[in-house]
Parts: structure tokens; sequence; C-alpha cells
């Protein structure tokens, strides 16, 4: 795999192209069990143009634990709460020691606010989709 890179290196400068180093990209993403649609797409357009890109791609999202426990529809969302603020931040910092130093942390929606001091001291970017909310919040609307 690495001398792969290496020959594909020495082939674009051959060719005068531009070498761009490989990244490691995370990105931290709604759970499945949020019901967004237009979410999930948004990260896996992301997902794929960097990969076509040649860096290496991750997604680091909350497992439905105790979303997944049998309880009254209106109680689900709760649940699903638990996992993505009790459980999901203790496996994103155990997962943070096993990664590359050359990581980015991508959120892929301002929405994710919450998780951002996990990574706080790591190189990091937030996608912001909602700038009317901003906006309102500033009061500039």
């Amino acid at each position: 795999m690495v001398t792969e890179k290496l020959s594909n290196a020495a082939s674009q400068r051959a060719t005068g192209q531009k070498v761009r180093p490989s990244l490691n990209i995370v990105f931290l993403a709604h759970p499945d069990f949020s019901n967004h649609v237009s979410m999930p797409r948004f990260h896996a357009m992301l997902l794929e143009g960097m990969r076509k890109r040649g860096h290496r791609v991750h997604t680091m999202t909350p497992k439905p634990r105790f979303h997944n426990v049998p309880a009254p529809r209106s109680f689900k969302k709760w649940l699903g709460y638990l996992d993505q603020f009790l459980i999901f931040p203790r496996d994103v910092k155990r997962q943070l020691k096993h990664l590359p130093d050359n990581t980015l942390f991508v959120f892929t929606d301002n929405a994710l606010g919450p998780w951002v001091p996990l990574t706080a001291h790591l190189p990091h970017v937030i996608h912001c989709h909602d700038f009317m909310a901003q906006q309102a919040a500033i009061d500039q609307l």
C-alpha cells in the first residue's frame, strides 16, 4: 500500500501534477436513528468526495444502544439522547487514542456542536447549514 502511494506520487510528479498528501478524515455525523433525510445524503456526498480525492475516511456516529431498548415511541427520542450524549462521547474518547496524528475531524452539521469539545484540541471543521437560525440568534433577521 505504501509503495503504491509512493509510485503514484512519483508518476504524478513526472506528469507535472501536484501531489496532494493524504489525510485521515473522520466525519462525525448524525445517528441513523435520528430520522434525518438530507443530512445522511450530505454526509455521503462528503465521504465519497474525500475518498475520490485519495483521503482515508471514517465515520463516527452514535450507535442505537438505548434507542433500541423496547419502549413507547414517545421515549425513543430521549433514549437516543442517552446514546448521543452519554455513550457516544466515551466511545469517541476511546477511539481518539488510536487515530493517526494527521486526522482531521469534520462535523457534518453545526447541530452536532455538543460533540465539538471532544476534538477541540485537534484539527477540526464544522459544516454550517442553517444560516437563518444563526442570523436569528444574533438578531440579524
